[in-house]
């Protein structure tokens, strides 16, 4: 595997699903860069005259896609600083109410009289006149709705150079487009254009259209795996032909198979250990999620010979892994579970959002990929965005995490879709139902062999009706005959398949840590909560510089905070705040209170995912943590903000999560240890406490063994009397074989007053809370000096740098933020810690180390430290 993950990332540069013959002929290639852009508005000429070259383009906004049209006017300087303060309100969308002109001259390489060409457009909102050399080769009517691959037949049309012309008419009110919900304001100009890339594809007569890859192992010890190709080939030809099909697969499977098409004619093969052996494989490398072993690849190769020539080629890369679901019942209500490779899943996750001008760099996505891994999740939620090109998809793969896709509550309800409102999604027509369908076929055909997807989903709010179900189960099952279906993330019951076995039953604002593990109605640590949350995020202090005004920062929750709030129920701080004033504070200095919030950011997210982790035997099967990231700056739902800068719930998430972990349970007053590895472990669990003067009040050592996926409850502090108002858990998992060894360490700060959430008046998206613990003897803490020691060396392609802090004091150290900053002061982003927002014991040295890239010399790199008790 060290050889294939070291060339793979060079082969997604070159190629994707695309390959070459021994003669270096390219089969398929992205035609994304050096587009011409422009405004109907300016051009009074139609796609004929446009694509003859009658009209001189040279003027026009030049573009790289990827890009909707307000992308592509940031491309060339217009727009500037949209995301600051309330810029994006300023801006009209009168320019975008027209349609805008792509425009892309290509030439194809060894053009060839006797080849076939196609066109893919991947995305596209909403509609499209598509026009080549002076032919229009699709109507508005065939390129429509954001979700279609559009693949046109070029062939009669295309030469050696060509003009291409793309007409992108944007979305009506009640179209079913893109769209942003409550979570943030809509782009400009509704997130109209080319989306997504656009790819030339050439072949002989024959060629291959598409390669299902699926697997089924021995589950009782993973010893053996068999194999099954459905293969889509087609003749582009008037003329009946035979020839063969080859796959190659890593370096002991290379086969031939016969086959004969009439002319014009399509057909799927079916390839598997019976028709041929070597598809039965002994010792298999399997794909595990990340933290459950590693996430194995494996490179197909297929080519399809015709008159004994090489006519197409195409590359497929997949992992081996079997999944499927199951359902169980707490009281009246169905619940639904995923296994994967005969292992039951926690699945820990956080829904993702696209760039609010779908602008995502390949770079960005994949550091997030490598955010959602770090915090040891292995799961990312697509509602509604689902990327612009496949480097999500890769990363995903390649790191471990699994993929849940599905449709957004956008098309669910009249205030997002201007559609008549039910009880089920607003796609009830016959055109809609048909377009929706086709729209998820094509994105099942361009993701069915990633192994990081797990299960496609439908509706998010509410159920398709039901014939739309049925075809999208239909349109699914034609391509990917394995992987599950969820036809709703709410808990609801469809006359064609039955309960759905998830929840969606919040909260979405603030909610203390007792709560998750003591409701047993709404949105706690029970069955599969599609998507909740404890609410804001409130980012650091520096992304909060970047994004309002300097009039507007110390004014927490008036207009400007309000605006980077989200919207309807969520456009303000209110509940947040009542909920952090009371349980800690009220801050009088903005720099305060954007460090001081993310202890409540830490505390509150870390016991959502532990009460999951906790119950994960009986009863609970996953959360996803509404959001994982931000499609713009904001407040709110978010583990890491818009600039990749991580908060307090982020290092609460990672500290959740951790394979092997000590946890405690707010709700019975517990102490559990946690092991989701595959394997049993020998371990010691120390656990001191400390009161509000750094006072040992307690210390334990205890031996144990703990079983692989297993959690057990080893000590009780229930019948404690609290040393102080505010006292401190700390708890280490040592090494057996080796004391010296921490594999876990988790502190805790604790309040002698429980907070009690108000169940009786619960609403969708919140419980109140009536009574709250009191933090607030923290400011009681004596003030500490500690020692830090930092060096920065390579580490592959990126630098690391390694941090040394020593608490020379008998008193705690409390809550200390690790910042590597560059010679402006700025926090060098993405970077993964190790470890952050930590606590040093009195007397207590700890290392930890941030990964991160940077084009400055070490030098000019420095770590900054701030704690809240440090001087």
């Amino acid at each position: 595997m060290k050889t294939l993950r070291t060339i793979l990332p060079f082969l997604m540069v070159l190629l994707i699903n695309c390959s070459k013959s021994d003669d270096q002929m390219v089969f398929c290639e992205y035609i994304n860069s050096d587009w011409k852009l422009n405004s109907s508005a300016r051009v009074n000429e139609t796609g004929d005259k446009i694509t003859t070259q009658q009209i001189a383009i040279n003027g026009w906004y030049e573009v790289n896609i990827p890009a909707t049209v307000m992308s592509g006017l940031r491309q060339n300087g217009l727009y500037p600083d949209i995301y600051f303060s309330n810029n994006i309100d300023t801006i009209s969308s009168e320019p975008f109410k027209k349609s805008w002109w792509y425009v892309k001259e290509f030439t194809i390489d060894k053009w060839d009289d006797n080849e076939f060409y196609s066109l893919k457009f991947e995305g596209i909102n909403y509609q499209a006149n598509i026009w080549l050399n002076g032919h229009r080769i699709a109507t508005s009517e065939v390129a429509e709705g954001p979700f279609r691959m559009i693949d046109l037949d070029i062939t009669k049309y295309a030469s050696s150079k060509n003009r291409l012309a793309v007409e992108v008419i944007p979305p009506e009110p009640a179209s079913l487009t893109i769209g942003f919900v409550d979570w943030n304001p809509n782009a400009p100009d509704n997130n109209m254009g080319l989306w997504r890339g656009v790819q030339l594809k050439r072949s002989g007569k024959v060629s291959i259209e598409n390669v299902a890859i699926s697997s089924k192992l021995n589950l009782e010890n993973l010893s053996e795996a068999d194999l099954t190709l459905d293969v889509e080939i087609k003749n582009h030809s008037s003329k009946s032909i035979s020839g063969s099909f080859n796959a190659k697969i890593d370096k002991n499977i290379n086969f031939n198979v016969p086959y004969s098409l009439l002319p014009n004619e399509s057909k799927r093969i079916v390839l598997d250990e019976s028709t041929n052996p070597e598809l039965h494989i002994k010792i298999p490398r399997v794909w595990w999620p990340s933290n459950m072993g590693d996430p194995e690849l494996y490179v197909a190769e297929f080519s399809l010979f015709a008159d004994r020539k090489l006519s197409h080629a195409k590359s497929e890369r997949f992992g081996i892994r079997e999944i499927s679901d199951y359902t169980f019942n707490i009281g009246n209500i169905t619940h639904r579970g995923y296994t994967i490779n005969g292992r039951k899943l926690l699945l820990k996750g956080g829904g993702w959002v696209d760039d609010l001008l779908l602008a995502d760099t390949d770079d960005k996505v994949r550091a997030q990929v490598e955010y959602v891994k770090d915090m040891n999740m292995n799961l990312i939620r697509l509602e509604g965005f689902w990327g612009n090109s496949k480097a999500l998809y890769d990363a995903c793969e390649e790191n471990g995490i699994l993929l849940m896709i599905g449709l957004s509550c956008q098309w669910e309800w009249t205030s997002y879709c201007n559609r008549p409102e039910n009880d089920f999604m607003c796609v009830v027509d016959e055109h809609d139902i048909k377009m929706v369908t086709q729209s998820f076929q094509d994105q099942v055909k361009w993701g069915m062999n990633n192994p990081s997807i797990f299960v496609w989903v439908f509706g998010s709010d509410k159920l398709p009706v039901p014939a739309l179900e049925t075809s999208l189960r239909k349109a699914i099952r034609d391509y990917d005959k394995e992987r599950c279906i969820l036809l709703s993330c709410q808990n609801v019951k469809s006359d064609v398949s039955g309960p759905s076995g998830s929840k969606m039953f919040g909260p979405y604002e603030y909610v203390p840590p007792i709560y998750w593990y003591i409701d047993t109605k709404y949105g706690g640590a029970y069955g599969f909560n599609t998507e909740t949350g404890p609410g804001a995020q409130i980012p650091p202090i520096e992304s909060l510089k970047r994004m309002l005004k300097c009039e507007d920062l110390p004014l927490v929750n008036k207009e400007g905070w309000q605006f980077h709030s989200g919207r309807n129920e969520f456009r303000n701080l209110d509940r947040f705040l009542h909920n952090y004033e009371n349980r800690y504070w009220k801050d009088a200095d903005i720099e305060d209170f954007a460090f001081n919030v993310q202890m409540s950011n830490y505390e509150a997210v870390r016991a959502m995912f532990e009460a999951f982790v906790v119950k994960r035997n009986s009863g609970a099967t996953g959360v996803v943590q509404w959001m994982l990231n931000s499609a713009w700056p904001e407040m709110v739902w978010q583990l890491y903000d818009w600039y990749l800068n991580p908060n307090g719930a982020y290092f609460g998430t990672k500290a959740a999560n951790k394979p092997l972990n000590l946890i405690y349970n707010y709700g019975d007053r517990n102490i559990y240890l946690s092991n989701s590895l595959l394997e049993d472990r020998s371990l010691i669990a120390q656990i001191q406490l400390y009161d509000i003067k750094s006072k040992k009040v307690m210390d334990e050592k205890i031996p144990l063994t703990t079983k692989a996926e297993s959690v057990e409850s080893i000590f009780s502090l229930s019948n404690l009397t609290a040393p102080s108002d505010v006292y401190f858990l700390s708890m280490k998992l040592l090494d057996n074989a080796n004391p010296e060894n921490i594999i876990a360490d988790s502190f805790y700060w604790l309040s002698a007053k429980e907070d009690k959430p108000d169940f009786e008046n619960s609403e969708w998206f919140y419980t109140p809370t009536r009574e709250f613990a009191s933090f607030s003897q923290l400011k009681d803490l004596s003030q500490v000096e500690i020692d830090s020691k930092w060096n920065i060396t390579p580490q592959n392609d990126k630098k690391a740098a390694t941090v040394s802090l020593t608490n020379n004091n008998d008193k705690i150290a409390f809550f200390i933020e690790m910042r590597v900053v560059d010679e402006d002061g700025q926090t060098v982003l993405p970077v993964t810690w190790s470890d952050n927002y930590v606590t040093l014991l009195p007397n207590e040295s700890r290392t930890f180390e941030a990964v991160f890239k940077s084009d400055g010399t070490d030098d000019n790199l420095t770590v900054k430290l701030k704690g809240f008790n440090v001087k």
